[in-house]
């Protein structure tokens, strides 16, 4: 994941860091330093302002300066900008990195409200014990590489699954989308933020050897995405139900219209992962139009 970070996370990671017993917030910012596959969106004037959280002549201070300089320095995508106070800085440095279009899943991440660029990509820290987004954006960043589940009863109502997939497609950038999906069932609205908002689709589904079945089926694909290219392969080639954009991963383990409370036998599962998406782009070939 790529993180735009404020000063009040990297005091909070560098004075816990040898802390033995955790918070759930600790763990999850411990986590997200010391993750290898993160990279951390970064200029002199934010640095400047990570390095005020600490006093002079203290171990703190010491560490930011020797250790966390180097390792974050190894981790980060540089990004001209200013602004006159935090709010400002980190607006404009969100919007000079989406100019780099680097097709890698983004967030915010905060203290609180007020310091964030106040974008649909921000979270707070703050908010977690209150917010499922907030929780998260936090938790994919900080597991995003191995992937996280959620269970059917991680949710309370049908409305609140809706809602949780709405705020994964707050990450997406781009328009393009790929759909793998054996049995085209369209009996649910798990897709329509992303048609609404006229993303790109390709529909990866299994062959139909009937052509006035398979066509009416093209026809219901059409009718539904609106802008999307169908393909199709033999049955042993597709099984899943998967939606991948950037570098991010969304699998269920039932059909999307059986994705209920009153179905309560399925789990969503996340990754972000730009070597899992190479793979699963390399069957695309098996599909055909």
């Amino acid at each position: 994941m790529e993180i735009l970070l404020t000063p009040q996370l990297v005091k909070i990671y560098i004075t816990t860091r040898a802390k033995f017993q955790k918070t759930v917030e600790e763990q999850l910012i411990s986590q997200i330093f010391e993750t290898k596959y993160n990279s951390f969106i970064l200029n002199k004037a934010l640095l400047d302002l990570f390095e005020a959280e600490f006093a002079e002549h203290t171990s703190e201070r010491d560490f930011f300066r020797n250790e966390f300089a180097v390792f974050i320095n190894n981790q980060s995508i540089s990004v001209a900008a200013s602004g006159s106070n935090l709010k400002l800085l980190l607006q404009a440095m969100e919007k000079q990195y989406f100019t780099l279009a680097r097709n890698q899943t983004y967030t915010n991440l905060t203290f609180n409200d007020v310091d964030s660029t106040q974008s649909k990509f921000s979270a707070a820290l703050s908010n977690l014990s209150s917010q499922k987004r907030d929780q998260m954006f936090y938790n994919l960043a900080a597991k995003g590489k191995s992937g996280i589940t959620f269970w059917h009863h991680d949710f309370e109502t049908n409305a609140e699954i809706q809602t949780f997939f709405n705020y994964i497609y707050d990450l997406r950038q781009g328009v393009n989308v790929d759909i793998f999906d054996a049995f085209t069932n369209f009996n649910h609205n798990y897709h329509d933020k992303m048609i609404n908002e006229n993303a790109n689709f390709r529909y990866y589904t299994k062959n139909i050897q009937n052509i006035v079945d398979r066509n009416n089926n093209k026809n219901d694909i059409i009718t539904k995405y609106l802008k999307v290219s169908v393909r199709r392969a033999r049955r042993i080639h597709i099984h899943e139900r998967r939606i991948m954009f950037m570098d991010m991963v969304i699998e269920v383990s039932n059909d999307w219209q059986n994705v209920l409370i009153e179905e309560p036998t399925w789990k969503i599962d996340i990754f972000i992962c730009k070597e899992i998406c190479d793979e699963i782009s390399l069957k695309k070939h098996l599909f055909t139009a």
